[in-house]
């Protein structure tokens, strides 16, 4: 809505007609790379589930493209996430 730039993280392409989808939400400071969300969406694929992970606002690489940030108020992302 505001220009701001997010990204998903899937573990594996996204599978068509997929209903098992998990959405992995990073904490403070987090990315996708990290290693403890990178063994959180291997866990969820092994138990059956289409896994991608949130890259926040200026995290993990992304550009800063809108005056918001970082994910203090990222769940203001997520309707347009899902």
């Amino acid at each position: 809505r505001d220009g701001g730039t997010v990204s998903l993280h899937w573990g594996e392409p996204p599978a068509r007609g997929e209903d098992r989808v998990v959405l992995v939400l990073p904490g403070l400071n987090n990315s996708s790379h990290t290693s403890f969300v990178q063994e959180t969406m291997r866990h969820l694929r092994q138990a059956g589930f289409q896994a991608v992970a949130l890259n926040y606002r200026g995290v993990g690489g992304r550009p800063i493209t809108s005056p918001r940030f970082g994910c203090l108020d990222t769940w203001q992302d997520l309707p347009e996430v899902i």
